[in-house]
Protein backbone atom coordinates (compact mmCIF):
# COMPACT_ATOMS: atom_id res chain seq x y z
CA UNK A 1 0.00 0.00 0.00
CA UNK A 2 0.88 3.43 -0.69
CA UNK A 3 1.87 5.89 1.70
CA UNK A 4 -0.73 7.96 0.42
CA UNK A 5 -3.28 5.04 0.39
CA UNK A 6 -2.40 4.44 3.96
CA UNK A 7 -3.01 7.97 4.98
CA UNK A 8 -6.46 8.39 3.12
CA UNK A 9 -7.20 5.15 5.01
CA UNK A 10 -6.53 6.71 8.16
CA UNK A 11 -8.22 9.69 7.93
CA UNK A 12 -11.62 7.90 7.03
CA UNK A 13 -10.98 5.63 10.17
CA UNK A 14 -10.55 9.03 12.28
CA UNK A 15 -13.36 10.93 10.06
CA UNK A 16 -15.81 7.89 10.91
CA UNK A 17 -14.94 8.31 14.41
CA UNK A 18 -15.57 12.00 14.66
CA UNK A 19 -19.05 11.79 13.28
CA UNK A 20 -19.95 8.66 15.48
CA UNK A 21 -19.27 10.93 18.50
CA UNK A 22 -21.31 13.74 17.05
CA UNK A 23 -24.29 11.71 16.39
CA UNK A 24 -24.09 10.27 19.84
CA UNK A 25 -23.94 13.90 21.61
CA UNK A 26 -26.07 15.77 19.51
CA UNK A 27 -30.07 15.87 18.23
CA UNK A 28 -31.06 13.57 15.29
CA UNK A 29 -32.63 16.09 12.73
CA UNK A 30 -35.38 13.59 12.09
CA UNK A 31 -36.44 12.96 15.48
CA UNK A 32 -35.95 16.13 17.63
CA UNK A 33 -38.37 14.53 20.69
CA UNK A 34 -35.60 14.41 22.99
CA UNK A 35 -33.70 17.70 21.74
CA UNK A 36 -33.27 20.75 24.34
CA UNK A 37 -34.48 24.29 22.89
CA UNK A 38 -32.24 26.55 23.42
CA UNK A 39 -33.96 30.14 24.69
CA UNK A 40 -32.58 33.93 24.71
CA UNK A 41 -33.86 36.27 26.95
CA UNK A 42 -33.24 39.97 27.34
CA UNK A 43 -33.42 41.72 30.06
CA UNK A 44 -35.32 45.05 30.48
CA UNK A 45 -35.68 48.13 33.72
CA UNK A 46 -37.62 50.70 32.38
CA UNK A 47 -38.24 51.84 36.21
CA UNK A 48 -40.76 55.11 35.55
CA UNK A 49 -39.62 55.93 32.51
CA UNK A 50 -39.50 54.24 29.01
CA UNK A 51 -36.31 54.30 28.78
CA UNK A 52 -34.43 51.05 29.56
CA UNK A 53 -32.14 51.72 33.23
CA UNK A 54 -31.58 48.25 33.59
CA UNK A 55 -27.76 47.83 33.71
CA UNK A 56 -27.76 51.26 36.23
CA UNK A 57 -30.05 49.17 38.93
CA UNK A 58 -29.16 45.65 38.56
CA UNK A 59 -25.98 44.00 39.08
CA UNK A 60 -26.88 40.16 39.45
CA UNK A 61 -29.38 38.15 38.94
CA UNK A 62 -30.73 35.10 40.06
CA UNK A 63 -32.60 32.82 38.04
CA UNK A 64 -35.11 29.58 39.37
CA UNK A 65 -36.59 27.56 37.27
CA UNK A 66 -39.93 26.18 37.75
CA UNK A 67 -42.48 23.61 36.07
CA UNK A 68 -46.10 25.27 36.07
CA UNK A 69 -47.37 23.30 38.57
CA UNK A 70 -44.18 24.64 41.07
CA UNK A 71 -41.88 21.72 41.00
CA UNK A 72 -38.43 23.19 41.36
CA UNK A 73 -35.77 22.05 38.59
CA UNK A 74 -32.73 24.32 39.12
CA UNK A 75 -30.99 28.37 40.12
CA UNK A 76 -28.27 29.49 38.41
CA UNK A 77 -26.44 33.08 39.26
CA UNK A 78 -25.98 35.56 36.68
CA UNK A 79 -23.02 37.73 37.81
CA UNK A 80 -22.12 41.30 36.74
CA UNK A 81 -19.63 39.86 34.72
CA UNK A 82 -22.17 38.19 32.25
CA UNK A 83 -24.55 40.60 32.59
CA UNK A 84 -22.19 43.14 31.41
CA UNK A 85 -21.27 40.84 28.31
CA UNK A 86 -25.52 39.80 27.62
CA UNK A 87 -28.08 41.75 29.61
CA UNK A 88 -29.99 38.30 29.56
CA UNK A 89 -29.55 34.64 29.65
CA UNK A 90 -29.09 32.09 27.13
CA UNK A 91 -29.98 28.30 28.60
CA UNK A 92 -31.41 25.46 26.88
CA UNK A 93 -34.95 23.64 28.47
CA UNK A 94 -36.24 20.36 27.66
CA UNK A 95 -39.98 20.59 25.63
CA UNK A 96 -42.81 21.52 27.62
CA UNK A 97 -44.06 24.32 29.76
CA UNK A 98 -41.98 26.19 32.32
CA UNK A 99 -42.24 29.23 34.77
CA UNK A 100 -38.82 31.34 34.99
CA UNK A 101 -38.79 33.62 38.21
CA UNK A 102 -35.57 36.44 38.26
CA UNK A 103 -34.58 38.72 40.81
CA UNK A 104 -32.31 41.33 40.85
CA UNK A 105 -29.56 42.54 43.69
CA UNK A 106 -30.20 39.59 45.92
CA UNK A 107 -27.84 38.26 47.90
CA UNK A 108 -26.33 40.79 50.44
CA UNK A 109 -29.61 41.42 52.78
CA UNK A 110 -31.85 38.85 51.10
CA UNK A 111 -31.97 35.08 50.96
CA UNK A 112 -34.15 32.80 48.59
CA UNK A 113 -35.65 30.08 49.59
CA UNK A 114 -36.83 28.52 45.90
CA UNK A 115 -39.36 25.78 47.54
CA UNK A 116 -41.40 28.32 49.41
CA UNK A 117 -42.92 30.01 46.93
CA UNK A 118 -45.47 31.99 49.49
CA UNK A 119 -42.69 33.73 50.61
CA UNK A 120 -39.98 33.01 47.89
CA UNK A 121 -37.05 36.24 49.11
CA UNK A 122 -36.68 37.60 52.43
CA UNK A 123 -34.02 38.85 54.65
CA UNK A 124 -31.44 36.66 56.19
CA UNK A 125 -32.58 37.66 59.71
CA UNK A 126 -36.42 37.02 59.14
CA UNK A 127 -35.07 33.01 58.21
CA UNK A 128 -33.58 32.68 61.56
CA UNK A 129 -35.85 34.36 63.63
CA UNK A 130 -33.99 37.66 63.94
CA UNK A 131 -34.61 41.28 63.63
CA UNK A 132 -33.72 42.87 60.25
CA UNK A 133 -32.03 46.30 59.31
CA UNK A 134 -32.79 46.15 55.95
CA UNK A 135 -33.82 44.19 52.16
CA UNK A 136 -32.06 44.67 49.25
CA UNK A 137 -33.11 46.64 46.10
CA UNK A 138 -34.41 44.48 44.64
CA UNK A 139 -35.66 43.77 41.23
CA UNK A 140 -37.88 41.05 40.02
CA UNK A 141 -39.49 39.50 36.59
CA UNK A 142 -41.01 36.30 35.92
CA UNK A 143 -42.12 34.69 32.27
CA UNK A 144 -43.65 32.02 31.69
CA UNK A 145 -42.68 29.52 28.32
CA UNK A 146 -44.26 26.60 26.27
CA UNK A 147 -41.30 25.27 24.50
CA UNK A 148 -42.43 23.46 21.14
CA UNK A 149 -40.28 20.48 19.71
CA UNK A 150 -37.86 22.65 17.66
CA UNK A 151 -33.98 23.18 16.55
CA UNK A 152 -34.88 27.15 16.30
CA UNK A 153 -33.56 29.29 19.10
CA UNK A 154 -36.83 30.84 21.22
CA UNK A 155 -36.14 34.60 22.13
CA UNK A 156 -38.29 36.90 24.62
CA UNK A 157 -38.27 39.57 26.60
CA UNK A 158 -38.15 40.09 30.10
CA UNK A 159 -39.28 43.10 31.69
CA UNK A 160 -38.49 43.53 35.00
CA UNK A 161 -40.21 45.43 38.06
CA UNK A 162 -39.43 47.25 41.56
CA UNK A 163 -39.62 44.47 44.40
CA UNK A 164 -39.26 47.68 47.52
CA UNK A 165 -40.43 50.17 48.50
CA UNK A 166 -37.59 53.02 49.59
CA UNK A 167 -38.07 54.92 53.27
CA UNK A 168 -35.77 57.99 54.66
CA UNK A 169 -36.54 59.31 57.78
CA UNK A 170 -34.72 62.30 59.51
CA UNK A 171 -34.99 63.22 62.92
CA UNK A 172 -34.60 66.08 64.36
CA UNK A 173 -33.95 67.36 68.11
CA UNK A 174 -33.40 63.43 69.14
CA UNK A 175 -29.69 64.21 68.76
CA UNK A 176 -27.77 62.83 72.12
CA UNK A 177 -31.01 61.91 73.28
CA UNK A 178 -30.29 59.65 76.55
CA UNK A 179 -33.29 58.16 79.50
CA UNK A 180 -31.94 59.73 82.64
CA UNK A 181 -33.05 57.78 86.10
CA UNK A 182 -36.61 59.78 86.30
CA UNK A 183 -37.28 57.79 82.46
CA UNK A 184 -37.66 61.03 81.20
CA UNK A 185 -35.08 61.40 77.79
CA UNK A 186 -33.14 64.52 78.57
CA UNK A 187 -29.76 65.30 76.16
CA UNK A 188 -26.96 63.38 76.87
CA UNK A 189 -23.37 64.87 76.24
CA UNK A 190 -22.08 61.44 74.86
CA UNK A 191 -22.31 62.55 70.55
CA UNK A 192 -20.40 59.35 69.73
CA UNK A 193 -23.47 56.81 69.16
CA UNK A 194 -27.22 58.08 68.27
CA UNK A 195 -29.67 57.19 71.69
CA UNK A 196 -32.63 56.42 70.06
CA UNK A 197 -33.91 53.58 68.44
CA UNK A 198 -35.71 53.38 64.77
CA UNK A 199 -38.34 50.47 64.09
CA UNK A 200 -40.46 50.15 61.15
CA UNK A 201 -43.21 47.54 62.35
CA UNK A 202 -46.31 45.16 61.35
CA UNK A 203 -44.57 45.60 57.54
CA UNK A 204 -44.77 42.78 55.43
CA UNK A 205 -41.86 40.06 56.09
CA UNK A 206 -40.90 38.64 52.58
CA UNK A 207 -42.00 38.24 48.60
CA UNK A 208 -43.41 35.69 46.84
CA UNK A 209 -42.63 34.48 43.33
CA UNK A 210 -45.06 36.59 41.82
CA UNK A 211 -43.60 39.82 43.10
CA UNK A 212 -46.61 40.07 45.78
CA UNK A 213 -45.41 40.89 49.67
CA UNK A 214 -46.65 38.13 52.05
CA UNK A 215 -49.23 38.09 54.35
CA UNK A 216 -46.61 37.64 56.89
CA UNK A 217 -45.42 41.12 59.10
CA UNK A 218 -41.96 41.43 60.89
CA UNK A 219 -40.32 44.87 62.54
CA UNK A 220 -37.32 46.46 60.54
CA UNK A 221 -34.84 48.33 62.89
CA UNK A 222 -32.94 49.89 60.78
CA UNK A 223 -29.14 51.51 61.28
CA UNK A 224 -29.21 55.37 61.87
CA UNK A 225 -26.85 57.98 61.11
CA UNK A 226 -25.63 61.07 61.46
CA UNK A 227 -26.14 64.26 58.85
CA UNK A 228 -22.91 66.02 59.17
CA UNK A 229 -23.79 69.39 57.92
CA UNK A 230 -26.51 69.46 60.93
CA UNK A 231 -26.05 66.70 63.26
CA UNK A 232 -29.65 65.61 63.43
CA UNK A 233 -30.44 62.06 62.84
CA UNK A 234 -31.57 59.70 59.48
CA UNK A 235 -32.19 56.23 58.64
CA UNK A 236 -32.73 55.05 54.96
CA UNK A 237 -33.71 51.50 54.38
CA UNK A 238 -35.88 49.45 52.02
CA UNK A 239 -39.07 47.33 52.81
CA UNK A 240 -41.41 45.10 50.80
CA UNK A 241 -43.54 46.83 48.29
CA UNK A 242 -46.70 48.57 50.56
CA UNK A 243 -49.80 50.23 49.75
CA UNK A 244 -51.10 53.57 50.43
CA UNK A 245 -53.31 51.95 53.52
CA UNK A 246 -51.01 48.75 54.55
CA UNK A 247 -47.48 50.42 55.29
CA UNK A 248 -47.22 49.62 59.25
CA UNK A 249 -45.92 51.64 61.89
CA UNK A 250 -43.43 53.92 62.67
CA UNK A 251 -42.06 54.18 65.76
CA UNK A 252 -38.76 55.94 67.88
CA UNK A 253 -37.46 54.57 71.31
CA UNK A 254 -34.64 55.25 73.75
CA UNK A 255 -31.48 53.08 72.81
CA UNK A 256 -32.29 50.72 75.25
CA UNK A 257 -35.56 49.62 73.95
CA UNK A 258 -36.84 50.84 77.35
CA UNK A 259 -38.96 54.08 76.35
CA UNK A 260 -41.19 55.07 73.60
CA UNK A 261 -40.44 58.22 72.58
CA UNK A 262 -43.47 58.60 69.52
CA UNK A 263 -45.20 56.09 67.15
CA UNK A 264 -46.99 56.82 63.80
CA UNK A 265 -49.49 55.31 61.99
CA UNK A 266 -47.70 55.37 58.09
CA UNK A 267 -50.07 55.19 56.20
CA UNK A 268 -52.04 58.31 57.59
CA UNK A 269 -48.67 60.04 57.88
CA UNK A 270 -48.39 59.27 54.13
CA UNK A 271 -52.30 61.09 53.32
CA UNK A 272 -51.36 64.28 55.37
CA UNK A 273 -48.07 64.22 53.50
CA UNK A 274 -49.63 63.96 49.91
CA UNK A 275 -47.07 60.84 49.17
CA UNK A 276 -47.61 57.73 47.50
CA UNK A 277 -45.97 54.80 46.29
CA UNK A 278 -48.72 53.17 44.48
CA UNK A 279 -47.83 52.66 40.19
CA UNK A 280 -44.41 54.08 41.24
CA UNK A 281 -41.66 51.51 40.67
CA UNK A 282 -38.94 53.95 42.25
CA UNK A 283 -41.38 54.14 45.16
CA UNK A 284 -39.99 56.54 47.81
CA UNK A 285 -41.01 57.49 51.31
CA UNK A 286 -39.32 60.89 52.48
CA UNK A 287 -40.58 62.08 55.94
CA UNK A 288 -38.69 64.32 58.56
CA UNK A 289 -39.82 64.16 62.19
CA UNK A 290 -39.33 67.11 64.32
CA UNK A 291 -38.80 67.33 68.39
CA UNK A 292 -39.16 70.65 70.70
CA UNK A 293 -39.30 71.02 73.43
CA UNK A 294 -40.64 74.29 75.47
CA UNK A 295 -37.63 75.92 77.23
CA UNK A 296 -39.60 77.40 80.19
CA UNK A 297 -41.73 74.27 80.90
CA UNK A 298 -40.36 71.60 79.37
CA UNK A 299 -43.16 70.17 77.26
CA UNK A 300 -42.16 68.13 74.56
CA UNK A 301 -43.76 68.41 70.80
CA UNK A 302 -43.00 65.47 68.43
CA UNK A 303 -44.71 66.33 64.92
CA UNK A 304 -44.13 65.33 61.23
CA UNK A 305 -43.05 67.96 58.75
CA UNK A 306 -42.84 68.01 54.90
CA UNK A 307 -39.25 66.29 53.94
CA UNK A 308 -37.98 69.75 52.10
CA UNK A 309 -39.14 71.56 55.33
CA UNK A 310 -36.32 74.15 56.28
CA UNK A 311 -36.22 73.25 60.38
CA UNK A 312 -35.24 76.17 62.61
CA UNK A 313 -33.31 73.93 65.11
CA UNK A 314 -34.54 74.63 68.45
CA UNK A 315 -32.99 75.04 71.74
CA UNK A 316 -32.73 72.70 74.22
Amino acid sequence: MSRLSANISRFSVILGLCCSLLLAGSCIRENIDDCPVTVELAFRYYGDGITDVFSERVDSVSMWVYRLDGTFRSGERISAAALDTLQGVRLSLPQGDWRLVFWGNDGESSHVDPRNLEEMIATEEYRSGDTPDRLDRLYHATVDLSLPMTLRVQRDTVEFHSSTVAVTVEMVGFENLDAGSSGVPQLSSDDDEPEILFRHSDIHAAIGWDNTSSDSRITYEPDISRVDSTGSLITHYRVPRFDDSDCGTLEIHTADGSSQLWSGDLASIMAEQGITTEGIEEAHVRLKIVRTVDGINGYVQIRVVPWDSEIVYPIL
